[in-house]
């Protein structure tokens, strides 16, 4: 048992007596379930205090995206306004998990009209869902590459992503801050899944949109 988790029980416990006799053994209670009990909540209490918190540094985080154009080209935007909170165990971001939170209305495809009507009914109707959210619960780190598992959702529906790119590593920044950073973590997704189903066809029997959307994530997060 650690020094802080020993202090909690001999504080917490009042049903625990330590003293010490002339042999300098020490003597406690015999109720060892009520000790066990204490040890439990100690160590439940321990464990939360250490978790490390982080927050996501958007200024120096992209949320990109890339999808089909008539089969001709692409067309790419991304989204101008985020916020995201993490936990993990360690400042090395082991065991990270949190989740990341899109403003639908930042969108921006260097096109004002063709933003408006991704915001409207036919796309993301960003008036019933103001957000979409990336809760992560998984990375697993590999050398320079990682994994990350969560769950995406779109206008209420929600489904499994993963993704996968660079851990670029954790470390201190030249204002004192700790800084975790992940580049270039792309996935695949049918925007079909996520309700997103306006297409119009074309005379010669394409369609306008593409269904795969390609998404890419810089992130960069900050110890808080």
């Amino acid at each position: 048992m650690t020094i802080v988790a020993t202090l909690f029980v001999v504080t917490l416990h009042p049903l625990i007596v330590i003293q010490t006799d002339d042999t300098n053994h020490f003597k406690s209670h015999p109720s060892m379930k009520k000790l066990l009990a204490t040890l439990v909540l100690v160590s439940g209490f321990y464990t939360a205090f250490s978790q490390v918190n982080w927050i996501l540094e958007t200024s120096h985080t992209s949320v990109q995206f890339a999808v089909d154009h008539m089969g001709f080209s692409e067309t790419t935007g991304n989204f101008k306004k985020m916020e995201g909170t993490f936990q993990s165990s360690d400042d090395k971001v082991n065991n990270l998990t949190g989740k990341i939170t899109i403003q639908i209305g930042s969108i921006n495809t260097d096109n004002e009209d063709r933003d408006k009507h991704l915001q409207a009914e036919d796309f993301f109707d960003a008036q019933k869902y103001p957000t979409m959210t990336y809760a992560v619960k998984s990375i697993k780190k590999t050398g320079n590459n990682v994994t990350v598992t969560g769950d995406l959702t779109i206008k209420g529906k929600t489904k499994p992503v993963t993704m996968t790119g660079l851990f670029k590593g954790v470390g201190q920044d030249p204002y004192g801050g700790t800084r975790a950073g992940f580049a270039r973590l792309t996935t695949t997704i049918n925007r079909q899944d996520f309700g997103l189903t306006f297409n119009k066809t074309m005379a010669a029997g394409g369609l306008v949109v593409g269904d795969e959307v390609r998404i890419t994530i810089n992130a960069e997060l900050l110890k808080k």
